[in-house]
């Protein structure tokens, strides 16, 4: 599995961590995005925020506490599920995440979904 960040200014009092599997469509997108593996994309938060840490410089972004909300990109829907960082101040980034590889899809429950939406 091979694990991309990248950090994306922001104006939220609690920096964002969001997981993007790649090649997702926006179809895909729409249909895994209330079914996101998050306890296994917790397993990467410890290499994600120390990496995070390296490239802002901000040593405070290793040790944060995250919270799972599937509304941490819009309060008004669960269009953009991931995790929030507390415990942090003065970063002003987000931080967006890319995997590549096989545990990166929802795998039998994606083709489920799909099943369930006539996809």
């Amino acid at each position: 599995m091979k694990i991309t960040i990248e950090l994306i200014k922001s104006t939220s009092a609690k920096p964002r961590v969001f997981f993007w599997p790649e090649g997702e469509t926006v179809l895909d997108n729409m249909v895994n995005r209330t079914s996101r593996p998050f306890k296994v994309f917790r397993t990467f938060l410890p290499a994600v925020l120390s990496l995070a840490s390296k490239l802002s410089g901000h040593a405070g972004i290793a040790d944060a506490r995250a919270n799972w909300s599937k509304h941490a990109g819009c309060t008004m829907c669960p269009c953009s599920p991931g995790f929030i960082l507390s415990e942090v101040r003065d970063f002003g980034f987000d931080i967006h995440v890319t995997l590549t590889g096989p545990a990166t899809t929802g795998g039998e429950e994606q083709a489920h979904r799909k099943q369930q939406l006539g996809l």
